[in-house]
């Protein structure tokens, strides 16, 4: 038995439930921080749900309380994730990405002549590439 103290008098407590919720601590800070920023959607069925609790957050949870130990640094769920997606994927910049960008024509608008209602605009160039297939 151990001796706690309680707001206005002192009561014995069992050393098992002491040590206890001195480990179920870690487990609610644990929970507390997935809790905080998670992937999960209502449409998805139970079993993807239980698979990215116990896969991704769980594991980014151990990943990032780890990283504060290691770099004595406070970061944000949400910054570390996309921290650690970032860093998995290796897309630190622009330039190192290898997205291509799509180039857009000059398009340039006119108007055929005849009546409105069979009159309708068409793009110079789009005109151009149709008379050439």
């Amino acid at each position: 038995m151990v001796e706690v103290r309680k707001e206005n008098y002192v009561c014995d407590k069992p050393m098992v439930l002491v040590d206890y919720k001195r480990g179920k601590r870690a487990i609610d800070l644990s929970d507390q921080t997935i809790a905080y920023s998670t992937p999960r959607r209502r449409t998805l069925k139970w079993y993807i749900k239980l698979a990215l609790e116990l896969l991704l957050n769980t594991s980014i949870s151990n990943a990032m309380i780890l990283s504060k130990q290691a770099t004595k640094t406070k970061i944000k769920v949400s910054d570390f994730r996309m921290a650690l997606a970032m860093h998995l994927t290796q897309c630190y910049s622009p330039e190192q990405s290898n997205i291509l960008i799509r180039q857009r024509l000059p398009h340039e608008m006119q108007k055929k002549e005849g009546q409105a209602y069979l009159a309708r605009k068409f793009c110079r160039e789009w005109y151009k590439k149709m008379l050439n297939n």
